[in-house]
């Protein structure tokens, strides 16, 4: 793409830095800001010449019955491809969730970052996202 003066190549992000510095002129601040932002996010990859690689995504959903106040902790298979949690903890304040997540953590060696309740966080039947390494 030919420059202001007609004889110089710019790449697009080339381009818009110069733009963004005002190099050709006034530039609004609202659109010189932007644009700096998004030089700061992108410019390895544009000096790179090649697009971010995308994350594969490894997360699984599974369905989790959830039984409060019971003696011990434990996870098991349940029918119907779901999973049933005997959790010690009550239903107060999110301390079973809580005690959930940390029980399917382990299970499934990950982070506890990794897990992240989905639907059903106030009732017994929770659908549960998992995000596998």
């Amino acid at each position: 793409m030919p420059n202001f003066e007609g004889n110089v190549e710019y790449a697009p992000c080339e381009l818009w830095a110069a733009l963004a510095t005002g190099k050709y002129g006034q530039v609004r601040t609202g659109f010189a800001s932007t644009l700096s932002l998004w030089l700061q996010r992108h410019t390895d990859i544009a000096a790179l010449g090649a697009e971010a690689p995308l994350k594969q995504s490894t997360a699984t959903h599974i369905r989790v019955k959830v039984k409060p106040n019971s003696r011990i902790s434990s996870l098991e298979p349940a029918e119907g491809g779901a999973w049933l949690a005997r959790l010690r903890s009550a239903p107060v304040g999110g301390k079973a969730n809580q005690e959930l997540i940390a029980l399917l953590a382990e299970h499934f060696q990950c982070r506890k970052s990794a897990v992240s309740i989905k639907s059903g966080a106030a009732g017994r039947m929770k659908l549960v996202r998992i995000e596998l390494e």
